[in-house]
Order: C-alpha cells, then sequence, then structure tokens
C-alpha cells in the first residue's frame, strides 16, 4: 500500500499508483513545479519526487492505419502530440519513435 502526498496538486492535477502494476501514473493539470512524497506504508520507506512540468500535452500513438495513407508523417508507431502554448491552442506535433524527436509541426 502507498500513500501520496503532494506540494502543489493543481500543477499535478490527477496521479496515483496503479494497483495491479505498481505505476506512478501522473496527469498534469498545468504547467510548474511540485514535489510529491510516495510514502510504502508496509516498508516505512519513503521517497521524494521533484516534478517540473514543462508541457502539457495529450499524446497519440499510432498503431494502425486503414486504407491510402498519403500524409508521410503519419506512420505506424510515430506519436501525435497536440501542445498546449501560451495563447492556449493546441498545435500538432508529429514524434517519431523510438526516439520521439519532433518529425513536424502543423499549425
Amino acid at each position: 500500500m502507498y500513500k501520496l502526498e503532494v506540494s502543489t496538486p493543481e500543477v499535478l492535477g490527477k496521479f496515483g499508483i496503479d494497483i495491479e502494476t505498481h505505476h506512478l501514473i501522473i496527469n498534469p493539470a498545468k504547467i510548474g513545479e511540485s514535489t510529491l512524497n510516495i510514502i510504502d506504508v508496509n516498508a516505512g520507506i519513503t521517497v521524494t519526487l521533484d516534478i517540473t512540468v514543462v508541457d502539457y500535452y495529450l499524446s497519440f500513438k499510432i498503431e494502425d492505419i486503414e486504407g491510402t495513407n498519403t500524409n508521410e508523417f503519419f506512420k505506424t508507431d510515430n506519436y501525435i502530440r497536440f501542445i498546449r502554448n501560451e495563447d492556449n491552442t493546441k498545435p500538432v506535433k508529429i514524434m517519431e519513435a523510438p526516439r520521439l524527436q519532433p518529425t513536424a509541426q502543423l499549425l
């Protein structure tokens, strides 16, 4: 069993630990900094993570393409990220796996 303590929940948004996989899941709400303490209640051990959210984005992985694809940037295993900027708009970045380096940006 884990207990989570966060310094600025308005930055981290929704967060938790998946009970089955024991993976930490964070869905940040805004750009900023926060500290997250993860306490293993059974072992009595605490780990402190300093987290900086630099980009708020929605990320999608292209797993399958049906039909004729004429867009060279949309390839299987690439990622599409909608990134919120200062104007609260969402430019699209296409990220090429496995490096996740930008290959294109669509506005």
